[in-house]
This record gives structure tokens, sequence and C-alpha cells, in this order.
């Protein structure tokens, strides 16, 4: 069963996997219900990390153990055939962080620090594949890190080992939604994990 969204005449997947048996929650996930704030039937990504408008953890950072966070989505759009999931630090200039496609549509979560199956990255902004932690200049008001999950019409054609602020745009376009996640990260004057 599908809901509308909005009025505008697409359609929703059920939360889970677009109408299929939905997955069971990973063991590895907190008990915390990510998704509490999020209106049911509203294309969203949430992390068990960090909540919209939160610190990212030390642990996420180049400085710590430079690991992307566990992400969650729910109610991808059914058109998508493809996910892509890309990180800006929109403090510096959109500076990218993290570049994946080829995510199942289907899926509902990525597990901190694997890349799924079939998915590929992309080059950071660093001139290296895959995440990138944040990393703000010490003494710098927290930078703000722009999670964004498109639902793709068409596949990405991405093969992994592209250059990432090179298919943003080509991601935005083939787009037929995307959700969001604003978090922060602030790097201290001394190190302390």
């Amino acid at each position: 069963m599908a809901a509308s969204c909005s009025g505008d005449g697409r359609q929703l997947r059920e939360p889970g996997t677009g109408g299929a048996t939905p997955r069971p929650v990973p063991e590895s996930t907190t008990s915390i219900d990510v998704f509490a704030d999020v209106e049911p039937g509203t294309f969203a990504l949430r992390s068990p990390a960090a909540g919209p408008g939160d610190l990212l953890p030390f642990r996420h950072a180049r400085a710590g153990s430079n690991t992307a966070p566990e992400l969650h989505w729910r109610w991808v759009p059914v058109e998508a055939v493809e996910l892509a999931l890309v990180m800006v630090d929109i403090t510096a200039n959109d500076f990218v962080h993290w570049v994946i496609a080829g995510i199942d549509p289907t899926s509902v979560t990525l597990f901190e620090a694997l890349v799924p199956p079939g998915a590929v990255q992309a080059i950071n902004d660093f001139g290296e594949l895959g995440w990138g932690g944040p990393a703000p200049p010490i003494g710098d008001d927290a930078h703000s890190y722009v999670f964004t999950l498109f639902a793709l019409r068409e596949l990405s054609g991405l093969t992994g080992g592209e250059v990432g602020s090179d298919v943003i745009a080509r991601l935005e376009a083939s787009a037929v939604g995307a959700a969001e996640l604003i978090t922060f990260y602030r790097q201290a004057a001394v190190i302390d994990p």
C-alpha cells in the first residue's frame, strides 16, 4: 500500500522495503526511534549517531576513527531505481566529504563504516576514495555537515573512483526525491577521544 505525497501525484514506498516485507532493524542499531520527529510518509534520513542539529561524535572525524556514521531512511519514492548519498561541509564552500552511489532503493540502512554490496564510492575533496570525516580548523565555530540521500529515477552509471564534486549535479538532476540530515562538528583545541 502506498501513500500520496502532499498531493503532488508521486507515490512513496512504505517504511522499509517499498511494499515488500520490511527488513528487521539490525541488532547494531540504537533502540531510540530516530524517526520520531518525522511525519509518516515523508522521505527522511536519520542517524543514531547524531540527530538533526546534533554534533557528530569524534569517532566519525578524520582525527578520530574516520568512520562513516550509520544512517537510516524511510519512505523512499517508488520511482527510485537507485539511491546515492552525498555529505558536504556547507560551511567550507560545499567541501565534499563523501559520495556513494549504487545503493539498493529497497534498503533502509547503511551500517557504520561499511559499503553495501553493489555500491560504489567517489573521490572526496581530500583526494581519497570514500568517506573523509569532518576536519574543520581548530578554533572554527562548528561546521555544518549536510547528508543528502537522493532517490534516483535512473541508474547513476557511476563505476567508482569518479571525482565526487564532478558528479553531484548529475545526481541532483536525476533525483525524484531527496532527504537531508544536517549535523555539526567542531574540532576541539585538544583532541581527546
